[in-house]
């Protein structure tokens, strides 16, 4: 990843950073692909309130007080920030997984899917 990270700096500091940010990448993608594809078939069933819900809980009340505490008060800065990134992913990718095997999205219901029983 060094390699590639030498095309855009020369800066030693500006290297080693962009390489850690990299591999945080990874596990903030694995959440990223898990929460957006979960969310979305959540969404599609009708239940759209959770995921909102479930996106201001992590965000707001886990993640921001995280953020500022690994970035300042643990110094780590951006890397600090994009660790915390990477755990909302999966947190709430998780959360939304199990909501999606609890099945109680099934309960909620579109407008599409009330008007199709219907004329059943």
């Amino acid at each position: 990843m060094g390699v590639i990270a030498t095309l855009f700096s020369q800066d030693p500091v500006v290297i080693s950073l962009m390489v850690s940010l990299a591999l945080i990448d990874i596990g903030l993608e694995f959440g990223r692909v898990l929460n957006v594809v979960v969310n979305r078939a959540i969404k599609a069933s009708g239940d759209a309130r959770y995921p909102l819900i479930s996106i201001m809980i992590v965000e707001w009340i886990i993640i921001l007080p995280l953020a500022l505490f690994l970035g300042n008060q643990l110094d780590l800065g951006l890397v600090g920030i994009w660790i915390a990134l990477a755990i909302d992913e999966i947190i709430r990718g998780i959360n939304l997984w199990f909501r999606w095997k609890s099945k109680r999205w099934q309960h909620k219901s579109t407008k599409l899917n009330q008007h199709i029983h219907a004329q059943e």
